[in-house]
C-alpha cells in the first residue's frame, strides 16, 4: 500500500464559504432590521398582531433577534473566519430558518411571499452547507491505495 495525496482545489471551498457567509450576513441584517422594527413599533403587523403570542410585537422582535439574527450572525462570522464548523453550522442555521418560517405560518395562519422567500433561503443555506462540507474536508486528502 502506498500513500497517495490528492489535492483539492482551494478556490472551490473558498467560493462556497464566501456564499455561505454572504447569505448569512444578508439574513442577519434583514432579521436585525425586522427585529428593530417590531420592537420599536416602526414595523406594524396590523390585525396579525393579535395572532402573535401574547399579542406582542416586542416579543416577536426579540424572538426574531434571538432565533434568526443571532444564529445567522454567528454563521457569517464562522464562514468569514474560515472555520471548519461553517459547513455544519450552515446546515443547522438553514434548518432553523426553515423551522422559524413554518412556525410563523402556523402561528399567524398566513403564507406570504416573504415567508416563501425565506423558506427557500433556508433551504439554500442547507444546500450551501452540504456543498461546503463536500469541498472543505481539508485542502489535502490522504488515502491509502494499493500499488
Amino acid at each position: 500500500m502506498a500513500l497517495q495525496v490528492r489535492h483539492r482545489p482551494v478556490g472551490v471551498a473558498r467560493r462556497w464559504r464566501l456564499a455561505v457567509g454572504v447569505v448569512a450576513a444578508c439574513n442577519a441584517l434583514a432579521a436585525f432590521g425586522g427585529a428593530i422594527g417590531l420592537v420599536s413599533g416602526g414595523l406594524t403587523l396590523g390585525e396579525l398582531t393579535d395572532r402573535l403570542p401574547w399579542g406582542s410585537t416586542v416579543l416577536a422582535g426579540l424572538a426574531l433577534a434571538l432565533l434568526v439574527c443571532a444564529p445567522q450572525s454567528a454563521l457569517a462570522v464562522l464562514a468569514f473566519r474560515r472555520s471548519s464548523a461553517a459547513a455544519a453550522a450552515s446546515v443547522l442555521v438553514g434548518a432553523l430558518l426553515v423551522l422559524w418560517i413554518l412556525l410563523e405560518v402556523v402561528l399567524l395562519h398566513v403564507l406570504a411571499g416573504l415567508q416563501v422567500t425565506y423558506l427557500l433561503v433556508g433551504l439554500v443555506q442547507v444546500g450551501l452547507g452540504v456543498l461546503l462540507g463536500q469541498h472543505d474536508a481539508g485542502d489535502v486528502r490522504a488515502r491509502f491505495t494499493s500499488s
